[in-house]
């Protein structure tokens, strides 16, 4: 009873919003504990504790805090011929750099990452919050679902990951398109140029979504100014990283000079061995070896050289090209197991019991969720909100996997599917049951 009354008082998106920030900072920090008690981060001796992240991005950081810029010197083959500038996507580095202090640890990182989060999470749960009690209640106990699992956790609310960043400002984009007005105003525009700027600038690989959800929303106004509204953050940042690589020598690139480097990575003799029980970050030492006397002048022609090399593997050894092809699209789409596997076994200790039973209940519902929007756009009585729902959601899961399929897949890059799928579904029984405002007939 009393629990009731304060539900009415207060309202339920105040008190889930008050229950994201607090799981958000406990996540955090149940984090960075782990990392921190299994030293995944060691700080190197006279540097900041950013230093110490994996995939060099704390040596961004610490490049963009010394001096401004994203220029550094790497230590292995055909990088260290030369300065770099465009080895990763801006975001994530501009964000640690703020952080970069030999006399700070790495708790203030994890629990400001996790306020940003949070900040998403609220923001995308206030459009997405359904009215009904009883589809309110399903998605409250869903998204609280979505969190306890350890593994999820452990991915998301870490701070190195790309996957870490890039799943908020994906799941919020997606709301923007799910659950905005129709048609678009103004103040739906201002939150798309944010969200689809920031995912082109957190991941290359994710450049396909950084445009893929501002077109949605430009399909639903017939303001030309609107639509041109929608695409603008996007397009500002892809001219603006490409007029930046000019500047720098790279010519007009629109991803990260180790784009490449991470599809060879994904697509070599050795990655056939291995893939998908082992990490591809094994071939690291093979691809260094064959890079070995490789003469190139700047970032441009390394990335180009990694590109050749992958497109020889892939005409020279086609059939086992195709069978990583395959492998790779099972992992993206039907794998339960942590992938790579620890210690080569299917189910290492007691968490991954819990993990893998979480995976289960996920591709079950992710597939049923791609069944539905397949009869909402092919079949008959689907309404035209239905078939604008199913094709955004179908496209989202295609333009997501594309990369992973022809790059590699580990299920660290699986975890970002969870969240737009349960709004995805949550939208569609808000839609059934009449919990949205229909659509405006044109």
């Amino acid at each position: 009873m009393i629990g009731s009354k304060i539900w009415e008082m207060v309202g339920r998106k105040d008190i889930v919003a008050i229950g994201i920030i607090v799981y958000s900072l406990a996540a955090a920090f149940a984090t960075w504990y782990y990392v921190t008690s299994n030293a995944f981060y060691p700080k190197p001796p006279g540097r900041s504790s950013i230093a110490g992240l994996h995939y060099e991005f704390g040596d961004v950081a610490e490049a963009i805090a010394e001096t401004g810029s994203t220029k550094r010197r790497v230590d292995y083959e055909i990088f260290d011929q030369f300065d770099s500038y465009a080895t990763h996507m801006p975001l994530i580095p501009l964000f640690l750099s703020l952080f970069v202090d030999p006399d700070r640890g790495l708790l203030p990182v994890f629990l400001c990452k996790a306020l940003l989060a949070a900040a998403f999470l609220i923001a995308i749960v206030q459009r997405a919050m359904p009215r009904r009690d009883d589809l309110a209640l399903a998605f409250i106990v869903s998204l609280a679902t979505l969190g306890l699992f350890p593994r999820h956790i452990l991915i998301l609310f870490d701070v190195t990951f790309a996957e870490a960043y890039v799943v908020f400002f994906v799941s919020f984009a997606f709301s923007l398109v799910l659950f905005g007005p129709t048609p678009v105003t103004a103040g739906q525009s201002i939150p798309m140029i944010v969200s689809s700027a920031a995912i082109y600038l957190t991941k290359g690989a994710s450049g396909g979504l950084a445009f893929l959800f501002p077109i949605f929303q430009a399909w639903r106004t017939r303001s030309p100014w609107l639509k041109i509204s929608a695409m603008s953050g996007v397009a500002v940042a892809v001219v603006g990283w490409g007029l930046y690589n000019v500047v720098h020598g790279n010519g007009f690139q629109i991803g990260a000079s180790h784009d490449t480097l991470a599809l060879y990575l994904g697509n070599n003799p050795m990655t056939v061995e291995i893939y998908p029980s082992g990490d591809t970050d094994r071939t690291w030492t093979f691809i260094v070896a064959e890079a070995k006397g490789v003469v190139a002048r700047n970032e441009i022609e390394a990335k180009e050289y990694f590109a050749r090399r992958t497109v020889s593997f892939w005409t020279e050894h086609s059939a086992a090209a195709i069978r990583l092809f395959v492998d790779k699209a099972f992992v993206m789409f039907f794998e339960v197991r942590r992938i790579p596997l620890i210690g080569e076994s299917f189910v290492s200790g007691p968490g991954d019991v819990a993990n893998i039973a979480y995976m289960v209940a996920f591709r079950i519902v992710f597939w049923l969720a791609i069944w539905r929007a397949l009869a909402d756009l092919l079949g008959s009585r689907g309404s035209k909100q239905q078939r604008h729902g199913a094709l955004l959601f179908l496209f989202f899961v295609a333009a997501y996997s594309a990369p992973y399929v022809i790059g590699f897949a580990q299920t660290r890059h699986v975890l970002v599917l969870p969240l737009p799928t349960l709004l995805w579904w949550t939208w569609r029984l808000r839609e059934q049951f009449g919990d949205i405002q229909p659509e405006p007939r044109a």
